[in-house]
């Protein structure tokens, strides 16, 4: 059964791509059939995982037998497609996860009825984290007339330095939306924030903190 997954930021600098990228790469190392697919050229992304900006190359589905969808492969089952509007109804048997990577908010109201998740990062750096992430929610509702249809928050960039700024952050999005939708925050590191500039994901560091704090992650969306 595929899962589709929507991936929002809250702001600019959330963590959309990293921590999409991240629970991808994860995914598809356990033997996971993974897509990631962009709406808005992401050029983060495509520099990343060492893809042109404009392809070039013969649009194939992981079967090649699709023509037309571009899908570029990235490992045995990761593969990266340009343009989430084209996701053909087939490619349901050929995943497990889609993960839907929309440039901006503002363009994701035609993928969310394809959505099965929604998926909301936001930075602890930037102020007013917590009434961003709830106006998105809001807007969402208007578009889909669910209440609450943000399934899972994601805090980044924590500073441990700051924890009556992060205590108030948590605690008004855990009022808003219940607990059970706030994910752990994930560290402010250096580390994380370079990987993409070393085409390297969270996976191969050797701090074991980092990785257990995006596998705590994987374990929620397996349970979706």
């Amino acid at each position: 059964m595929v899962r589709i997954i929507i991936v929002l930021s809250a702001h600019a600098g959330a963590g959309q791509t990293t921590i999409t990228v991240n629970l991808a790469s994860a995914l598809a190392r356990q033997g996971h059939r993974v897509l990631i697919a962009e709406k808005g050229e992401n050029a983060k992304l495509r520099a990343w995982l060492g893809l042109a900006q404009t392809a070039d190359n013969h649009p194939t589905s992981p079967d090649h037998t699709s023509p037309g969808t571009l899908a570029t492969r990235i490992g045995p089952d990761f593969w990266v497609m340009g343009d989430a509007e084209r996701i053909p109804p087939e490619f349901a048997v050929d995943y497990e996860y889609i993960f839907l990577l929309p440039a901006i908010p503002a363009g994701c109201e035609s993928l969310l009825p394809r959505c099965d998740r929604i998926l909301v990062c936001c930075s602890l750096e930037e102020k007013d984290t917590a009434r961003q992430v709830i106006d998105l929610d809001q807007h969402l509702s208007s578009l889909t007339g669910s209440p609450r249809p943000v399934d899972l928050v994601v805090m980044n960039k924590i500073n441990t330095k700051e924890w009556h700024n992060n205590l108030e952050c948590f605690s008004l999005l855990a009022e808003y939306f219940g607990e059970e939708r706030i994910a752990d925050p994930l560290p402010h590191c250096e580390r994380i924030h370079d990987l993409p500039l070393d085409s390297r994901t969270v996976w191969e560091l050797s701090q074991e903190n980092l990785r257990d704090a995006f596998m705590r992650l994987i374990e929620i969306i397996k349970l979706w």
